[in-house]
């Protein structure tokens, strides 16, 4: 989305007869409020950021006045905006540079025959709106266009979504989790959005991710699991525990004894699959597990949750990996103690987890768990374990924003 905003710059005038009337651009949609509007042109996709005095402009042309009328009867119109001057003679001057660069940019033509306002955005179409604006990182213009959502249509549970992910993006984590408990209000059964509001309280957080919001959030998300976490958010986690590994893998070691757990749709898989002599992987969803199978990487699969599987299955590992799954377990107690008992001396248990400033684990405002370094050394100590390697990492990105966790690497003591 190619965005620009509404204030007034020199420049060039451009060629057209001042004596003809001027219309706004038949292609353009727009979203207005009290601070002005929000254009957007359906043909070339670019977006438009008004302020007052510019949207009244773009309103003033309707293919009945001429640019000295259009001026004159502006003029003639209190400018409340702080930006603009306040006497007549520099209003008009702003009115004249802002109506020849909006000519500029398509957004006014001259020469129009007939009749036009730009058409109004509403429903879906604004809530596609309010989206581009939030992935343009222009969060601030899609509140505007999210609120006027949840004012008009307040029985909507999708218009009280987009709100809290706004006010999230905003960091304004309180207006998140009011809008997310209206959307769980309407649409009770949404476990994702359930488990948000969890994470947003103030109470002290559950020991761990509800099993059947993990388990619905990626059947969910499954088809566009892949390229979601590669191309948008940047995600690196197990190339960064392959190589992380590798370092303490004799170099001959090319048929290893693997257990993927929370395997997804099979990256870690892919990431070491050249030292690997079987790959067992583990995993909630039957929707990833489906896409994993499909990646030939796997032996055998297994849907179940990963604390049950380890304690059933009498196997021992020589690598048990664990890729951005511990973020749905705050306390890891058992879970470590369950995986020690799948090892012999030589295995490596490998896993990432996102870093915490807090002591011990904390639920953060993202519904992940993340882990305190001093919490994982003090574990690995009390389950028999020795930590090889514990880096500071990039794991992926949020809203933009780095995620910094812990790339862990442990054998038996």
């Amino acid at each position: 989305m190619q965005v620009s905003s509404g204030g007034v710059q020199q420049s060039v005038a451009p060629d057209y007869a001042r004596e003809a009337a001027l219309s706004s651009n038949p292609d353009l949609c727009w979203f207005s409020d009290e601070q002005g509007a929000i254009v957007i042109d359906r043909t070339t996709r670019q977006t438009h950021v008004l302020n007052t005095r510019a949207a009244l402009l773009l309103l003033l042309c309707d293919g009945s006045r001429d640019f000295g009328a259009i001026l004159h009867e502006a003029s003639s119109l209190a400018c409340t905006d702080t930006d603009v001057a306040d006497n007549a003679a520099d209003n008009t001057v702003c009115d004249r540079q802002w109506i020849e660069q909006a000519i500029d940019k398509r957004l006014i033509e001259s020469g129009g025959q007939v009749a036009t306002t730009p058409t109004i955005l509403s429903g879906k179409k604004l809530r596609r709106l309010a989206q581009s604006l939030l992935e343009a990182d222009l969060a601030a213009e899609a509140k505007r266009c999210a609120l006027s959502l949840v004012t008009t249509s307040p029985g909507k549970s999708a218009n009280w979504y987009l709100l809290g992910d706004i006010e999230h993006a905003l960091g304004d984590f309180r207006a998140a989790k009011r809008a997310y408990e209206r959307y769980v209000d309407l649409d009770p059964d949404n476990l994702t959005i359930s488990h948000l509001v969890t994470a947003l309280s103030e109470e002290p957080p559950p020991s761990k991710a509800p099993i059947d919001y993990v388990r619905q959030t990626f059947d969910d998300y499954a088809d566009t699991f892949d390229q979601s976490l590669l191309e948008d958010l940047g995600y690196q986690t197990p190339d960064l525990i392959a190589k992380a590994v590798f370092k303490f893998l004799p170099k001959a070691a090319n048929s290893l004894k693997v257990a993927d757990l929370g395997c997804g749709t099979g990256l870690m898989a892919k990431a070491l699959a050249s030292r690997a002599g079987s790959i067992c992987g583990v995993d909630l969803s039957c929707q990833m597990m489906s896409k994993a199978l499909s990646t030939g990487l796997y032996n055998e699969i297994h849907v179940a949750e990963i604390t049950k599987w380890l304690a059933a299955d009498d196997r021992l590992f020589d690598l048990i990996l664990a890729a951005d799954v511990l973020v749905y377990f705050g306390a890891l107690e058992s879970l470590f103690t369950l995986a020690r008992a799948r090892m012999h001396r030589e295995s490596i248990f490998a896993f990432s987890v996102e870093q915490s400033n807090q002591p011990g684990f904390d639920l953060t405002v993202t519904g992940r768990y993340a882990h305190h370094p001093q919490y994982i050394e003090g574990l690995a100590s009390n389950c028999g374990l020795k930590i090889l390697s514990m880096k500071s990492k990039t794991l992926r990105y949020e809203y933009a924003n780095p995620v910094s966790g812990l790339v862990v690497v442990v054998k038996p003591a």
